[in-house]
């Protein structure tokens, strides 16, 4: 059986809408095209939460905690917020981290991109642990013109923008096609400047 090989992760940040995950796309194709590596996508909090409270919800209402629907994702989000705040404060920061820490497909084998480093409010809490603990990289994503969705998004990402590794700044293109060739060439640049920093 072949060992497992450990990448240093990647992780993103950068306010709702920035482009975290168009980005992780297009970091994950740059990954194999340039280089024939495989990179994988991960989240902190969004698949766990859902996982953790999937079984009530599916037992006490007809909803899913997958839907795709607009109106049932407001009426669970609430929840979502709730629970995961929950599960941060009552953990000092530490539950989601920990559960996908345990996940066995993290950082084996493949580059580890986690879409959603959002946090900054305890000693350990997801910087701390992306940049000392698994010796990852952050990269910082911010579109033109975009405002934070909140007053506790914009206090946690004016601090970690401070310790991001690379700050990419996009334009707010309304051409999707210009956005996305934009994003191709950035994740370009990210992939090449990983491999020259880690491999």
């Amino acid at each position: 059986m072949a060992n497992s090989v450990f990448y240093p992760p990647i992780g993103l940040s950068g306010y709702a809408r920035a482009g975290k995950d168009s980005l992780c796309a297009a970091l994950i194709e740059a990954f194999k095209e340039k280089y024939n590596l495989e990179a994988k996508r991960f989240s902190i909090a969004g698949d766990c939460i859902r996982k953790d409270l999937e079984k009530l919800i599916s037992d006490k209402t007809n909803l899913s905690v997958f839907t795709t629907k607009d109106k049932e994702k407001t009426l669970l989000r609430p929840m979502f917020v709730e629970y995961g705040r929950l599960m941060r404060n009552t953990s000092k920061g530490r539950y989601f981290i920990e559960k996908l820490s345990a996940d066995k497909t993290f950082r084996k084998n493949n580059i580890s991109i986690i879409t959603d480093i959002r946090y900054i409010e305890y000693p350990k809490d997801e910087v701390w642990w992306l940049k000392d603990e698994v010796k990852g990289t952050l990269f910082y994503i911010e579109r033109e013109g975009l405002e934070p969705a909140n007053n506790f998004e914009f206090t946690n990402n004016k601090i970690i923008k401070s310790l991001a590794d690379q700050i990419i700044n996009t334009t707010d293109y309304k051409d999707l096609k210009i956005y996305k060739k934009e994003i191709k060439k950035i994740a370009s640049n990210l992939v090449d400047f990983y491999v020259t920093t880690f491999l």
